[in-house]
Protein backbone atom coordinates (compact mmCIF):
# COMPACT_ATOMS: atom_id res chain seq x y z
CA UNK A 1 0.00 0.00 0.00
CA UNK A 2 2.76 2.12 0.76
CA UNK A 3 4.65 1.73 -2.10
CA UNK A 4 1.55 2.74 -4.24
CA UNK A 5 1.02 5.66 -2.63
CA UNK A 6 4.79 6.54 -3.37
CA UNK A 7 4.56 6.32 -6.95
CA UNK A 8 0.77 7.67 -6.88
CA UNK A 9 2.51 10.57 -5.77
CA UNK A 10 5.40 10.44 -7.96
CA UNK A 11 3.23 10.55 -10.96
CA UNK A 12 0.98 13.37 -9.47
CA UNK A 13 3.46 15.33 -8.11
CA UNK A 14 6.48 14.94 -10.59
CA UNK A 15 4.64 13.98 -13.53
CA UNK A 16 6.37 10.49 -13.62
CA UNK A 17 4.92 9.55 -16.90
CA UNK A 18 3.46 5.62 -18.30
CA UNK A 19 6.66 4.82 -20.32
CA UNK A 20 9.02 6.07 -17.07
CA UNK A 21 7.24 3.71 -15.11
CA UNK A 22 6.67 0.63 -16.98
CA UNK A 23 10.13 1.10 -18.05
CA UNK A 24 11.93 1.85 -14.50
CA UNK A 25 9.81 -0.29 -11.89
CA UNK A 26 8.56 -3.14 -13.91
CA UNK A 27 7.52 -5.12 -10.49
CA UNK A 28 5.66 -2.38 -9.68
CA UNK A 29 3.38 -2.48 -12.39
CA UNK A 30 3.22 -6.54 -12.33
CA UNK A 31 2.00 -5.79 -8.58
CA UNK A 32 -0.51 -3.70 -9.69
CA UNK A 33 -1.54 -5.59 -12.50
CA UNK A 34 -1.75 -8.56 -9.51
CA UNK A 35 -3.19 -6.86 -7.01
CA UNK A 36 -5.80 -5.93 -9.72
CA UNK A 37 -7.31 -9.55 -9.66
CA UNK A 38 -7.55 -9.35 -5.51
CA UNK A 39 -10.37 -7.54 -4.58
CA UNK A 40 -9.86 -9.06 -0.85
CA UNK A 41 -7.45 -6.73 0.04
CA UNK A 42 -10.05 -3.75 -0.10
CA UNK A 43 -8.02 -0.69 -0.29
CA UNK A 44 -5.17 -2.41 -2.10
CA UNK A 45 -7.55 -3.37 -4.86
CA UNK A 46 -9.01 -0.07 -5.38
CA UNK A 47 -5.37 1.98 -5.48
CA UNK A 48 -4.77 -0.88 -7.88
CA UNK A 49 -7.54 -0.61 -10.32
CA UNK A 50 -7.38 3.05 -9.92
CA UNK A 51 -3.98 3.21 -10.87
CA UNK A 52 -4.90 0.68 -13.86
CA UNK A 53 -7.13 2.95 -15.10
CA UNK A 54 -4.47 5.95 -15.23
CA UNK A 55 -2.01 4.06 -16.46
CA UNK A 56 -4.13 2.69 -19.54
CA UNK A 57 -5.72 6.01 -20.12
CA UNK A 58 -3.58 6.99 -23.04
CA UNK A 59 -2.48 5.47 -26.40
CA UNK A 60 1.33 5.26 -25.02
CA UNK A 61 -0.25 3.50 -21.66
CA UNK A 62 -2.19 0.41 -23.48
CA UNK A 63 0.67 0.00 -25.89
CA UNK A 64 3.51 -0.41 -22.83
CA UNK A 65 1.32 -2.53 -20.87
CA UNK A 66 0.15 -4.57 -23.62
CA UNK A 67 3.63 -5.00 -25.28
CA UNK A 68 5.81 -5.40 -21.55
CA UNK A 69 3.00 -7.43 -19.82
CA UNK A 70 0.38 -8.89 -22.28
CA UNK A 71 -1.09 -11.65 -20.77
CA UNK A 72 -0.99 -10.33 -16.91
CA UNK A 73 -2.46 -7.18 -18.45
CA UNK A 74 -5.37 -9.20 -20.25
CA UNK A 75 -5.86 -11.11 -16.86
CA UNK A 76 -6.31 -8.04 -15.62
CA UNK A 77 -8.67 -6.86 -17.52
CA UNK A 78 -10.81 -10.06 -17.35
CA UNK A 79 -11.05 -9.57 -13.91
CA UNK A 80 -12.19 -5.96 -14.21
CA UNK A 81 -15.16 -7.42 -16.36
CA UNK A 82 -15.86 -10.23 -14.13
CA UNK A 83 -16.15 -7.62 -11.31
CA UNK A 84 -18.83 -5.08 -13.64
CA UNK A 85 -20.84 -8.37 -14.56
CA UNK A 86 -21.02 -10.18 -11.19
CA UNK A 87 -20.03 -8.39 -8.21
CA UNK A 88 -21.05 -6.09 -5.06
CA UNK A 89 -21.79 -2.70 -6.20
CA UNK A 90 -18.73 -1.13 -4.43
CA UNK A 91 -16.71 -3.56 -6.96
CA UNK A 92 -18.92 -3.02 -9.93
CA UNK A 93 -18.78 0.72 -9.76
CA UNK A 94 -14.85 1.03 -8.99
CA UNK A 95 -14.15 -1.22 -11.94
CA UNK A 96 -16.64 0.67 -13.97
CA UNK A 97 -14.89 4.04 -13.01
CA UNK A 98 -11.41 2.28 -14.46
CA UNK A 99 -13.09 0.95 -17.74
CA UNK A 100 -14.18 4.23 -18.20
CA UNK A 101 -10.96 6.22 -18.01
CA UNK A 102 -9.34 3.26 -20.04
CA UNK A 103 -12.21 3.71 -23.07
CA UNK A 104 -11.69 7.59 -22.61
CA UNK A 105 -8.55 7.98 -24.45
CA UNK A 106 -8.25 11.40 -25.90
CA UNK A 107 -6.06 11.05 -28.21
CA UNK A 108 -7.45 9.64 -31.97
CA UNK A 109 -6.99 5.87 -31.86
CA UNK A 110 -5.11 4.09 -34.87
CA UNK A 111 -7.20 0.93 -36.34
CA UNK A 112 -4.09 -0.93 -34.80
CA UNK A 113 -4.74 0.55 -31.37
CA UNK A 114 -8.27 0.16 -31.87
CA UNK A 115 -7.64 -3.89 -32.66
CA UNK A 116 -5.60 -3.87 -29.38
CA UNK A 117 -8.53 -2.69 -27.43
CA UNK A 118 -10.74 -4.85 -28.85
CA UNK A 119 -8.32 -8.16 -28.10
CA UNK A 120 -8.25 -6.69 -24.46
CA UNK A 121 -11.75 -6.65 -23.81
CA UNK A 122 -12.05 -9.96 -25.55
CA UNK A 123 -14.38 -8.40 -27.93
Amino acid sequence: LGIMKFFGHLCHVDGLDTVSLCGQYPKFVTAILNAVQCPEEDTVWGMAVDTLGLLASSKTGRSLLDSMYGSLTRQALRKLGEWISSSSSRLRVRSLEALAMILSCKEESTSAEESDNRKWLGM
